[in-house]
């Protein structure tokens, strides 16, 4: 401030602190950067609830056409009455699989009838070789090579079988409409049909005697393809055994029926061990060995189709083991 007094001016300054103002400021500043943090948690949270509640709809649909496989193929995704996008893509996927499934019962339905129609014409060139043999006197040469090719007709026969098989396998049946079968009867009756097809055979067959189920080996199965299956695995522990002998264990792990079915041979390489039971894949231990590469594939379909399972290992070198596992009836 200027002040004059005498002829002289004077110059004071004078200063004064809001102390209540300063106080009310910096509060300010606190309540400000609190709503600031308040504000973007709560806009956070808001869009994340938004964001979950809007795609939970496509959620919801993406797990439900995860679950579509061979078994389930006529089931089809429910559409509502919002007719909204999601209505749509439930739409057109339910379009997608009606054609999918179409196309899928014709290519089966081909597949079954050619088989079918394959089948009589090799039944009759079987026959007639086999009467052609038994009916004429024929040097040791001829007769050495009908017999190849009748059993290579006999391998094809038996790969149009499974062919036709496989056409017939649908998974369209529940296990509980199933009839009850044993196990251990059903694997008496297909080692005494190997016995009589191949007189060489070897069975050691063993029940695990720390089985506590009281002898309750009892499945829900069609024992069609379950006869099918187990003389497949039997088949393929003969061709590929050194020494013609097959032991075979049966025992209960749980609620499960467990068949384990060892053989001693050469064994396959580790890598094609996951490949075993696709169809028409053999492994590079099957040199000089006939077959389709069918006949695991074949096990594969039937244990899914009873809700089971098959695995290959190698429980020592030398050793084959195809191991199969049941839900035992309840």
């Amino acid at each position: 401030m200027k002040y004059i007094s005498g002829g002289h001016t004077y110059l004071g300054f004078v200063e004064a602190e809001d102390v209540e103002g300063n106080t009310k400021l910096s509060y300010l500043k606190y309540v400000l950067f609190g709503s600031y943090l308040v504000g973007v948690f709560s806009v956070w949270v808001l869009s994340f609830y938004l964001s979950k509640s809007s795609l939970r709809p496509f959620d919801i649909l993406r797990l439900k056409i995860q679950d579509y496989s061979d078994p389930n193929l006529k089931t089809r995704l429910t559409v509502s009455k919002r007719k909204d996008e999601i209505d749509g893509v439930a739409t057109a996927f339910n379009l997608m699989m009606d054609r999918i499934d179409l196309a899928y019962s014709k290519q089966k339905e081909f597949t079954g009838n050619a088989s079918h129609e394959l089948r009589t014409p090799l039944s009759r060139i079987t026959g007639r070789i086999t009467n052609l043999r038994e009916s004429h006197q024929m040097g040791p040469e001829l007769d050495e090579e009908l017999k190849e090719i009748n059993e290579e007709v006999y391998q094809m026969a038996d790969m149009v079988s499974s062919l036709l098989l496989f056409s017939k396998i649908t998974n369209d049946s529940q296990l509980k409409s199933f009839p009850i079968i044993r196990v251990d009867e059903l694997m008496f009756n297909c080692m005494n049909e190997k016995s009589e097809s191949n007189p060489d055979v070897k069975f050691n067959f063993d029940i695990s005697s720390t089985d506590e189920s009281g002898g309750n080996y009892e499945i829900n199965g069609d024992e069609s393809l379950l006869r099918i299956a187990v003389l497949n695995i039997i088949k393929n522990a003969y061709l590929y055994s050194d020494k013609k002998e097959i032991s075979i264990l049966l025992k209960r792990e749980g609620g499960d029926i467990v068949v384990e079915c060892t053989n001693s041979g050469k064994n396959p390489i580790m890598k094609d061990l996951n490949d075993l039971f696709l169809t028409f894949s053999r492994a590079d231990n099957s040199a000089g060995i006939s077959g389709t590469g069918i006949g695991l594939s074949i096990v594969k379909r039937v244990m899914d189709y009873h809700k089971g399972s098959v695995t290959f290992t190698i429980p020592e070198k030398g050793l084959n083991r195809i191991t199969l596992k049941f839900k035992a009836h309840s």
